[in-house]
């Protein structure tokens, strides 16, 4: 992927993650603590190529999130984002806070 198409997407998405919104474009400690890197709505594993359509800015968490997943769209990536927190939540509410 060429430097110039990698800032591309990240002004185009205003520095901010397209799953949750989260912005580094406020601060350092916001970008530092965003982690943001750029994600291939179709993972490269299902197809996915590096092209202006495909890729958008995704903090670490959001990232990590969805993965690899199959996905072929922003709303999708939302929704197995979404998912996998409610999972990762009812983990934590049952064997860390004993719920």
């Amino acid at each position: 992927m060429s430097p110039d198409l990698r800032q591309h997407i990240y002004e185009r998405d205003k520095f901010t993650c397209r799953y949750c919104g989260w912005s580094g474009a406020t601060n350092f400690d916001q970008w530092q603590l965003g982690w943001f890197a750029l994600d291939h709505v179709v993972p490269v594993k299902h197809g996915g190529k590096d092209e202006d359509s495909n890729l958008v800015v995704a903090c670490h968490a959001c990232n990590r999130m969805k993965g690899q997943d199959p996905c072929s769209s922003v709303d999708e990536g939302r929704a197995i984002i979404a998912r996998k927190q409610a999972e990762r939540e009812a983990w934590f509410r049952r064997f860390v806070l004993k719920e």
